[in-house]
C-alpha cells in the first residue's frame, strides 16, 4: 500500500543547501509559520512572567536607526524594555502581540546577556568546560569551553 504525501515546500532545500524558509527572502514567512512548517518541536512556557507597565517614550520610534529597522521587509516586532517598563513597541502590519513567532534569536540574545553578566560577576568562566556547568549534557559539547559554543 502506498500512502500519498504532499511535499512541504518550506522544507525543500535550495541551491545554498538551506531549507526554503531560512534564506532572507523567505525567513519572515518561515518564522510566522514555524508552527506549520516544523513537524516536531519542543515548546515550553515559564510558570510565571514579568508583567510590563506601559511607559511609552515616543522618541525611541523617532530615532533614525529605529525607524530604518522598523521599515525593513523582514521586520516582525520590536520592543524596548527597562526593568518592568515597556518603553516602546512596534509591530509589522500583519503581525501583533498575540501572533505566534519562534523565539530562537531572541532567546540567544537574552542568554548571551545573562551569560555576560554572570562572567562579569565572576559566577561563570568562559574558559571552563560545558560539563563543569552541565554534567548531564553527554558527549556532544561536554569537552567544549563555554566560549567556543555555537550561538
Amino acid at each position: 500500500m502506498t500512502i500519498a504525501s504532499v511535499p512541504n515546500l518550506d522544507l525543500a532545500v535550495a541551491d545554498d543547501n538551506k531549507p526554503r524558509w531560512n534564506p532572507p527572502d523567505f525567513r519572515r514567512h518561515g518564522f510566522h509559520n514555524c508552527h506549520r512548517i516544523v513537524r516536531w518541536s519542543l515548546s515550553s512556557r515559564a510558570p510565571s512572567f514579568l508583567p510590563l507597565v506601559k511607559d511609552v517614550d515616543w522618541r525611541i520610534g523617532e530615532r533614525l536607526e529605529v525607524a530604518r529597522f522598523l521599515a525593513m521587509p523582514h521586520f516582525s516586532a520590536f520592543i524596548v524594555v527597562r526593568g518592568d517598563r515597556s518603553l516602546y513597541d512596534a509591530f509589522a502590519p500583519n503581525f501583533g502581540p498575540k501572533t505566534q513567532h519562534p523565539m530562537m534569536s531572541a532567546t540567544k540574545t537574552t542568554l548571551n546577556l545573562m551569560l555576560g553578566r554572570c562572567v562579569s560577576e565572576g559566577v561563570s568562566d568562559l574558559d571552563r568546560r560545558v560539563r563543569d556547568y552541565l554534567p548531564e549534557i553527554g558527549t556532544g559539547y561536554s569537552d567544549a569551553t563555554v566560549a567556543t559554543l555555537p550561538t
